[in-house]
Parts: C-alpha cells; structure tokens; sequence
C-alpha cells in the first residue's frame, strides 16, 4: 500500500529555513542532538496531514507556551504568538517568506501558510485582493473588515482558511473555512502521552472489534498476566485491566509508567489506520529489554492498517531496538533519520535497513 509521505521538504518554519529528508519508509525513527528539530518535524508533519487545520495550529503553539505574557483585552479571544511559527521568530510585519510543506518534488497538495495583511476599508463591488480567489463569497470578505492582518493557509492553489489577528496582534480563535477536504488521520502522542480525555475517546474507536487484541498483545509485553482491559468513569475515564487470577480490576496507573506509555502508543497506532502516527520521545517509560518487541508490533501493525510512523528518540538503546526490528521485517522499510547542525543550518541524513546495521555493528554514533 502506497506511504502518505516517500519524502519531505520543509521550508520556513521554526528552525527549518530549508529542511529536505529524501527518503522516507513504513516506519521512521528521527534522531539528533538536542535543538536539532525532532519535535518540529513531527508538527510539520501534524500541519500537512491536517492541511492546516486551525486547530492544530492552535494546539502546536499552546503546547509550547507560545503565548503572551499578558492577557488579552477580550476574554475570548487567543493570546497565541503566531511569529514562534516562522523561521527566525521575526516580528510578523518582518516575515516575508511563507511557511511551505510538501512531499517532492512536485507536490500538489503542498500546505502554504502566509502573513497577509487584509484591506480594512472594503467594498464588496470593487475588486481587491480577494477578487481572484473564486472559494470566497462576498460575505466572508465582509466579515474580514477589521481584521488588519491574519495567516492564510492554503492547500496547493486553494485557500482554505484565513485565521485573523484580534486587536491586540494575537492569533485569534475565530477562524474562515473556505473549502473543506477529508485528510488522512495523524494521530500525535507527546512525550508525556494522551490526554485522559483523548485516550477515553480512541477506546471506544476499537472497543469490541479486533483491535483490542493488538491492545492486549502490547500490555503483555510488559505484563504476561493481562486478561481484559475497559475504561471507568463518566468524563476523563480511566483504564482499568483484569490480571490471570484475579476477579477486581486493577487501575492501569497503579501498575507503572510503563503499562500506561504502552497503551498511549498502540492505541495511537490502531487509531491511525490509513494515515500517520506521530511520536515524540517514543523510549519514555518503556524499559530497554521491552523495545525491540515493541518495535516488531509497530512494524506489523502499521502495514496491516496501512499506518506511516514517525518517532523520535535520543536513546541509543531505542536505536538499536529499531534497528533489530527493521532488520527482522522485510516486508516493510524502516528509515533512522539523523538531523544535525551544517554550516549554521539543519540537515537530514537517512539510514536505511542496510546502513544502519552497518553503523551499529560497527558502533559508529547515529544519534548525532
């Protein structure tokens, strides 16, 4: 089954003035020193699987505290610092060059997010810069007077949303929605996992369907003694496991990080069947003897459902668990990719199934 992403290029966007990894697989370990990117790769990846969904713009700044030291004049509106999004931080009058995300070299369905500045006073009837995007009706321009400047996001040559600034030159909540696509899933996993809310939620996407079994089969890795497994609670439901020779259920939590990052990654991992998998720190909590069979289920799974993963990792021992696992699975391609400092920019180098057993064996250093 043909991979949402063979290659990537990311240009302007954080640390990235121009980022190109040439070669992506089935699964893909991305590796590097600290300050290198890892956790901005992934976003990028969030961004164009999501076509620039607002919400995950929103989201990706929050997580990081992107926000203003003081709070906004209105209550409702956001205090999000959109400039922490472009290469070099500069003040957003100063950007010049867009945001831009595809797969190369000829992507049609490149993300594109842009600083645009709107015409305060409009008048419907008369042309203005507007005027040549067919998707935007005369009331949705209306509604933007007022709104001095915003990002506008497009998806190939098709705006699909203009995200304006309130009065205080912060990202505002409110959001246009100008032409809707069906993506792919891209489910993300922090390096402190899934929110309770979010872990309630992709339960009941697999509850009583064969899915639960690749559930199950990943807790005994770490836990032989799991028979059942449901969530608990009215709101933020909480996971609770039945263990051989016990009738009481037990709380997922009280039996370790472990137990509870495991659940985290392949409940992720079952919930994004058709689309991509997004981890960040994929080693937390999971002792060392434990990975290579978690990365055996990560390399079975994701063809099965036809998943694409992408994980980070500072950990050599993680590194080596991948590379068993990739050399074992000859049905699928694993990529290590080592981003590293050049000449004052970013680059990626990959290693395939081959060179990266090379490196190991011969103990040559791939974390950067």
């Amino acid at each position: 089954m043909p991979l949402v992403l063979s290659s990537l290029e990311v240009q302007g966007f954080r640390a990235f003035r121009r980022l190109v990894i040439t070669r992506l697989g089935r699964v893909n370990l991305i590796v590097g020193k600290n300050n290198t990117g890892k956790s901005s790769v992934l976003e990028a990846l969030r961004l164009y699987a999501t076509g620039g969904n607002p919400q995950t713009i929103f989201e990706l700044l929050e997580h990081r505290g992107e926000v203003a030291s003081r709070p906004p004049r209105k209550p409702n509106h956001a205090h999000l610092m959109a400039e922490h999004l472009f290469y070099g931080r500069q003040a957003l009058s100063h950007i010049s060059a867009p945001i831009w995300i595809a797969q190369r070299p000829h992507d049609p369905e490149h993300l594109t997010i842009t600083f645009d500045r709107y015409i305060e006073d409009y008048d419907p009837d008369t042309p203005s810069l507007f005027a040549s995007d067919p998707t935007l009706t005369k009331s949705q321009i209306a509604d933007l007077v007022g709104a001095s400047a915003g990002l506008r996001i497009q998806v190939g040559s098709a705006t699909r949303y203009l995200l304006p600034f309130n009065e205080d030159g912060y990202l505002d909540r409110r959001s246009y929605f100008l032409r809707g696509k069906t993506h792919p899933p891209a489910v993300a996993v922090s390096p402190s996992g899934l929110s309770a809310g979010g872990t309630g939620q992709l339960w009941d996407q697999i509850a009583l369907t064969d899915l639960e079994a690749e559930l199950l089969a990943s807790l005994r890795l770490i836990e032989p003694g799991v028979e059942r497994l449901s969530f608990v609670g009215d709101q933020d439901r909480s996971p609770v496991v039945r263990l051989l020779g016990s009738d009481r259920p037990v709380p997922l939590s009280s039996m370790g990080d472990g137990m509870t990052r495991m659940l985290h990654l392949v409940l992720a991992l079952v919930n994004a069947r058709d689309g991509m998998l997004l981890i960040d720190e994929v080693e937390n909590g999971i002792h060392y003897s434990v990975q290579p069979d978690l990365w055996r289920l990560v390399f079975q799974v994701a063809r099965r459902l036809n998943v694409q993963v992408f994980a980070t990792s500072h950990s050599l021992d993680c590194v080596q668990a991948f590379q068993r696992a990739a050399e074992e699975d000859e049905a699928e391609e694993g990529i290590l990719i080592r981003l590293q400092h050049r000449k004052g920019e970013i680059e990626a180098v990959p290693f395939d199934e081959d060179k990266l057993g090379f490196a190991t064996r011969e103990q040559i250093e791939v974390r950067g």
